[in-house]
């Protein structure tokens, strides 16, 4: 009891801001990209790599996700899932860290992830990052937790799964699938190992030869999938990166938005050596090696890094609640001082962007949606422009998935219409189509096409610009979206 309740009082804890956090942060599209596609996955209308879709992202959270989306477009209840997936890793969390080092560790472990109003938040919207670190988790707990060989079998299965997961989960399929082979004891274990760590990765790629598309995507090999046709958005949108100084800049950010766990970990920096050691070392060179390779993997923007990282908070907790354990054991004041600064502050101090400031955003976007609905009919062919998250709550009819997935799925470089087609692209010929004859309504956000119109291509200037004030006219404006008929 000594431990359980005061992991449980973490996990009530999570769970309490995270319902919290899931009424009020503001909705984003890259979140509502899970939900609208995988509720269409889940029914059977569509595969996540169709030639209409990017297939820039694995499979895996499309389906868990779009489940909650079966009755209709609704964000809390995948968010409300996320805040489940978030407080069963609270407790997976206390396992293994009361494994590595004993109880102390576990409940402390248990309270770093808790607390950490950031991590919270973002554990706790429609997207993906509190299925990501469950699954992280669940295969550390397994594999720290299980010491027979059946055990460490499925650890390897749920490694090889983490594959389908999302791209940013790689490093850590090959780091502890290189752990796991050291771990077996026998030749016919490795392989069976190599076996089990291979099926997800081998069974993705044989099923459907689409699959390749996602290669799109990863630095050293692009060139896999641009032999398939495939190419990155990341190319397609003439993405910038970023310079030296302005990625310093960036990093700087993330240490300042996630600065209590910077503080936890550089106060333990003096004495890191009388815990960081034995199994405890191979945790933080696991963490150390992922957070390299999500450096060479991302190299454009560095903000980025601050979602990448997040399917790694557990085992950024696992490692401080094994430091912090160490200490009160050692000097019991001064942890119990540096405890109180690093956990009770972090609940009230949130410097998470999807938080707002002011204001309700997540109301008002479902009042907009409400008004949306009621101005566009429910059978009309709808050009849309602008990011998805509002329009997919109004349940706008949006025909063009390209449209629907992204706010910019126009090429800005010269590439063939067939690679464009193949690769989730709206080509040149679609885009006429679509607006000269076929649509006849069009719901544009004005405002982002203001905030992007500078980086328009040809294309783009001739729709928005030419096209459109042609064949349509502007019937009402709701919040940042005209609303246009046909003439």
């Amino acid at each position: 009891m000594r431990f359980a309740l005061p992991v449980l009082a973490a996990a009530a804890l999570f769970a309490a801001q995270g319902l919290h956090y899931s009424s009020i942060l503001v909705p984003v599209p890259d979140g509502v990209q899970y939900l609208m596609i995988g509720a269409k996955a889940v029914r059977g209308e569509l595969g996540v790599f169709d030639d209409a879709l990017p297939g820039n992202r694995m499979p895996l959270p499309f389906y868990v996700l779009g489940l909650t989306q079966l009755g209709g477009p609704d964000l809390l209840a995948a968010r409300r899932l996320n805040v489940a997936f978030g407080t069963l890793t609270v407790l997976l969390v206390a396992l293994v860290a009361r494994q590595a080092a004993g109880s102390r560790a576990g409940i402390l472990a248990a309270f770093f992830l808790a607390t950490q109003g950031v991590v919270v938040a973002y554990f706790s919207y429609e997207s993906y990052p509190a299925f990501a670190a469950f699954s992280f988790a669940l295969c550390l707990t397994v594999l720290i937790c299980g010491h027979t060989r059946p055990w460490r079998l499925v650890g390897a299965l749920l490694v090889g799964a983490l594959f389908l997961v999302r791209s940013n989960l790689w490093p850590a399929v090959a780091l502890l699938g290189l752990w796991t082979l050291w771990r077996a004891r026998s030749k016919n274990e490795r392989l069976l190992t190599v076996g089990a760590l291979l099926a997800a990765p081998v069974a993705f790629f044989a099923w459907d030869p689409s699959h390749v598309k996602v290669l799109a995507y990863v630095p050293g090999l692009r060139g896999l999938a641009a032999s398939a046709g495939y190419v990155s958005a990341f190319v397609l949108d003439d993405r910038p990166t970023l310079a030296p100084q302005e990625q310093a800049w960036a990093v700087l950010g993330l240490v300042r938005r996630y600065e209590f766990w910077g503080l936890a970990f550089a106060c333990l920096m003096p004495g890191c050596r009388r815990w960081l050691r034995g199994p405890v070392l191979g945790l933080g060179a696991l963490l150390a090696g992922i957070l390299g390779a999500l450096l060479y993997m991302y190299p454009w923007n560095a903000r980025w890094l601050g979602l990448y990282v997040l399917p790694y908070a557990p085992l950024a907790a696992i490692l401080l609640g094994i430091g912090y354990a160490d200490l009160l054991a050692r000097r019991p004041r001064l942890g119990a001082a540096l405890l109180a600064i690093l956990l009770i502050p972090p609940i009230f101090i949130v410097r998470n962007p999807l938080v707002p400031l002011s204001g309700t955003p997540f109301q008002d976007a479902h009042r907009t949606a409400t008004e949306l609905r009621a101005a566009v009919p429910r059978e009309a062919r709808v050009f849309f422009a602008g990011p998805n998250a509002i329009p997919y709550l109004a349940g706008l009819p949006l025909r063009h998935l390209q449209q629907a997935y992204t706010a910019v799925p126009y090429a800005r470089k010269p590439v063939s219409e067939r690679v464009l087609r193949r690769s989730g692209f709206v080509t040149a010929a679609e885009a006429h189509q679509w607006l000269t004859e076929e649509d006849d309504w069009a719901v544009l956000d004005l405002a982002f096409l203001g905030q992007e119109q500078a980086r328009f291509g040809p294309l783009e200037q001739e729709l928005f610009g030419v096209l459109l004030p042609r064949h349509f006219r502007l019937v009402q404006i709701i919040g940042p979206y005209g609303i246009y008929r046909r003439r």
